[in-house]
């Protein structure tokens, strides 16, 4: 066979194996290199704090900062003795319990009780406030009390006529907001916990563009809170519109088949004009 032919012929042949890369190409790949997720994940850390500053990403549970927390400054609107029902918690922030007997206090106390858990000052009562046995369910990460402002949890006994305030911390009442959702990093699996920090590590330098592998459990997770050493971070899904790994492998392999397309016409071509030599 001429050199011409077997250079042509094997330019055919090659072609010929191109062609059906969109069937095979894409198993392949995915047998070499894991397969990760369409859309990137974040982690941006929660400001405990102030929980209606962020832009809180959770499934079925809206944050609701507003109904848990009262700032008692803002006392006024739908009680009808505001200050007489503060002058009360101002009492029951300084030794822990105050009682009343006005029917109209009692009134606000029953209202207030039944639409908020938390109150708060922004400028705490003179003296500070008894701790009571009550202990809350999740205790408070470090350093999440220290932004100045005094958090109390609210209850309300006697019909109205008993108002305890128990000493709570940002991160209770943050908690609380979100439905009890944030989880404790050390309660996860440890490769949960190595995905989670490469999404907060990724979300903190500013890249961003973590894709945990698509069988990771934080995939099945997400979107959540989660505690770490005193910060939470809120773990989700990019929500843009990616094209999927596989969908993206394919097209690779529809231009390696237009590869071997053109291939086999120049093998054909070449075998052609070298038989007539």
């Amino acid at each position: 066979m001429p050199p011409r032919r077997r250079i042509a012929t094997a330019i055919l042949a090659v072609g010929l194996l191109c062609l059906p890369a969109p069937l095979y190409l894409p198993y392949g790949l995915a047998m070499v290199s894991p397969e990760t997720t369409d859309a990137p994940y974040h982690g941006p850390e929660v400001a405990v704090d102030d929980p209606s500053s962020n832009d809180i990403r959770l499934d079925g549970t809206p944050t609701r900062d507003q109904r848990v927390l009262l700032r008692v400054e803002e006392l006024g609107f739908g009680y009808d003795d505001p200050d007489g029902t503060r002058a009360v918690l101002t009492r029951a922030a300084r030794n822990g319990t105050a009682t009343t007997a006005d029917p109209t206090v009692r009134s606000d106390l029953r209202r207030l009780d039944w639409k908020h858990e938390f109150v708060s000052w922004d400028r705490p009562p003179a003296s500070p406030a008894v701790r009571t046995d009550v202990r809350p369910r999740t205790p408070a990460p470090p350093g999440s009390a220290g932004d100045g402002t005094q958090r109390y949890a609210l209850s309300v006994r006697n019909n109205g006529s008993t108002v305890t305030l128990t000493e709570a911390s940002a991160f209770q009442v943050f908690d609380a907001t979100v439905g009890g959702r944030v989880v404790a990093y050390d309660s996860l699996r440890p490769e949960t916990r190595r995905a989670v920090d490469a999404i907060v590590a990724n979300t903190t330098d500013g890249r961003g563009e973590y894709h945990p592998r698509a069988d990771s459990p934080v995939v099945d997770r997400a979107p959540l809170l989660v505690e770490k050493n005193g910060t939470v971070y809120n773990v989700y899904r990019d929500d843009g519109t990616y094209i999927g790994g596989g969908f993206a492998r394919f097209l690779l392999g529809g231009g390696v088949a237009v590869v071997g397309l053109i291939l086999v016409a120049i093998g054909l071509v070449g075998r052609h004009f070298s038989g007539r030599t």
